[in-house]
C-alpha cells in the first residue's frame, strides 16, 4: 500500500508538472497558464522524479537515517527531529517520549515507541510530513491516542480508518481516558498515507 501510493502520487505529479510545462511553452492550450509561474512546472517535475526514484531504490535506500537512542547515548525530553530528504526511523528506546516531535518534507517516518519512558500523565507525540508515509508504534498495554490528518491518502489510526481525500480521524484505546500514563499523538502529512498501531 505504502509504496504503491507513492509511485502513485510522484507519477501524478510529474504528470501535472508535464502538462503545465506544456501549456506555459504554448504546446498545448490552457487558459489558466497565465496565472501560473512558470517555474511550478518544472518544480512538479523534479519533485515527481524525486519521488519515483525513492520508489525504485527501494525503501531505507536513499538518505535513510536510523536514530536510536540509546546506541547513541542521547537522552533528553523534548527530543526534536527535522530533516528535509530522506527516510527517517526513530528508535524511542530509553528516550523520553514526552515531547518528542518529528518533521519531514520528503520521506516516510517510522517512530516505533516501543521502550522509551513515559512520565505520569499525558506524554504527547508530534509528528509531520509533507511528502512520504509516516507510522508509530505503541508500546503493548499503553493507552494511547491519535488524531490524524492528511489531504492525499489513506489513514488507519488504532482501529479506525479513513481514505480519500482531506481525511481527519482521532482515535483512542479503550482505557485511555481513566490511565495515569498514556500518549496523546498528532499526526499530520499532505501527500501520504498515517498508521498508528498498538503492538500486541
Amino acid at each position: 500500500m505504502i509504496y504503491r501510493n507513492r509511485i502513485f502520487w510522484g507519477l501524478l505529479i510529474l504528470i501535472i508538472g508535464v502538462l503545465l510545462l506544456l501549456a506555459n511553452l504554448e504546446i498545448i492550450d490552457y487558459s489558466a497558464r497565465r496565472m501560473i509561474s512558470h517555474i511550478w512546472p518544472a518544480a512538479l517535475i523534479i519533485l515527481g522524479l524525486y519521488l519515483l526514484t525513492l520508489y525504485f531504490r527501494g525503501h531505507g535506500h536513499c538518505g535513510n537515517i536510523v536514530i536510536n537512542v540509546s546506541s547513541d547515548g542521547i537522552s533528553r525530553m523534548g527530543s526534536k527531529f527535522d530533516r528535509t530528504f530522506g527516510d527517517t526511523r526513530i528508535e524511542a528506546k530509553d528516550m523520553e517520549i514526552d515531547g518528542l516531535s518529528s518533521s519531514m518534507v520528503f520521506g516516510d517516518t517510522r517512530i516505533d515507541l516501543t521502550g522509551g519512558r513515559l512520565k505520569p500523565g499525558v506524554n504527547r507525540v508530534t509528528v509531520s510530513s509533507v511528502f512520504g508515509d509516516i507510522k508509530v508504534l505503541v508500546p503493548p498495554g499503553v493507552e494511547a491516542a491519535a488524531s490524524a490528518s492528511n489531504t492525499f491518502g489513506d489513514i488507519d489510526v488504532l482501529g479506525k480508518s479513513a481514505e480519500g481525500i482531506g481525511n481527519s480521524l482521532h482515535s483512542q484505546t479503550a482505557g485511555y481516558d481513566s490511565a495515569s500514563i498514556k500518549i496523546d499523538i498528532a499526526v499530520r502529512t499532505t501527500f501520504g498515507d498515517i498508521r498508528v498501531t498498538r503492538e500486541q
